[in-house]
């Protein structure tokens, strides 16, 4: 029997191509891949920047000891950094549902550039088993 096969044109999920990964979940704790994290110079701490007109959230990299510098904490064993953002996130009233993805991450003039409009949903679909 001849087949008429159709090729699945989409691949599987991977990480992202040189690790440039930023992502942020509802509780506004910010994750940036290990990568990114050494663009940013290695730095114990960032200073949050906003962009209102564009919805962009700026990292600049800080010392800890500035008086508006948030920390930024090793998460998991694969070198990925976390940044805890609420505070941030309730001043500009972000609402987050899901975690999101930011599609242009990007380092500018030493500014990790985060464009809220330009997000994919990441969050894990929950399985419903019959019973």
């Amino acid at each position: 029997m001849e087949r008429k096969w159709t090729e699945f044109e989409v691949g599987p999920r991977r990480a992202a191509e040189k690790g440039l990964y930023v992502s942020l979940n509802k509780e506004g704790d910010l994750l940036i891949s290990g990568a990114r994290y050494e663009a940013l110079k290695g730095q114990d701490a960032v200073v949050l920047l906003f962009d209102s007109t564009t919805w962009t959230i700026g990292l600049r990299p800080a010392s800890y000891d500035l008086p508006n510098a948030y920390p930024i904490i090793k998460k998991g064993n694969h070198g990925n950094k976390q940044v805890c953002i609420r505070p941030f996130m309730r001043k500009h009233e972000m609402r987050v549902e899901h975690g999101m993805r930011f599609m242009t991450a990007a380092i500018e003039d030493r500014v990790l550039v985060l464009e809220m409009r330009r997000t994919t949903d990441v969050s894990r679909a929950r399985t419903v088993r019959k019973r």
